[in-house]
């Protein structure tokens, strides 16, 4: 939710798209589209990721140098585990970020049901989830050094 907030903060500020307008209207319907888009793909891929074994869910290592941990954080973006803990390509992730990309279109305004901003979402599907895993490493640390 938090990268929801900063991203709609960020549209609006550069009102795009325009056909949602500036203020905290637009704010709000940017806002919730990515809520509603973020919930439908995080569904998706844990349904489908239950039928295949994988875990969608991100561990962090915690542990080791910055570039190791922030290696790990970007693997998981296109890898998951399965039950016995190996690692395998994250499939219910490809298939629930494409396809979100494809049923968002429905609620979107027109400027984003192009082909071009249904590809350019896919790979920011795959962008934000590498943020996602690097805030879940990092974040704890971070957090830890502010309280002291």
């Amino acid at each position: 939710m938090a990268g929801s907030l900063v991203t709609s903060g960020f549209s609006t500020w550069t009102n795009q798209p325009e056909e949602f307008g500036p203020g905290w209207s637009g704010f709000g319907k940017r806002f919730a589209t990515r809520a509603a888009t973020g919930a439908i793909q995080n569904y998706m891929e844990a349904g489908v990721a239950s039928i295949w074994d994988e875990d969608p869910r991100y561990n962090r290592r915690g542990a080791g140098s910055f570039g190791a941990r922030l290696g790990h954080a970007m693997k998981m973006t296109v890898m998951a585990r399965r039950s016995d803990g190996r690692l395998m390509p994250a499939y219910a992730r490809y298939i629930a970020i494409s396809a979100t990309s494809g049923v968002s279109t429905a609620y979107r305004p027109a400027s984003e049901r192009t082909a071009g901003q249904f590809a350019f979402r896919i790979p920011m599907g795959f962008i934000g989830r590498a943020a996602g895993n690097t805030f879940s490493e990092f974040w704890p640390d971070v957090s830890g050094r502010l309280r002291r």
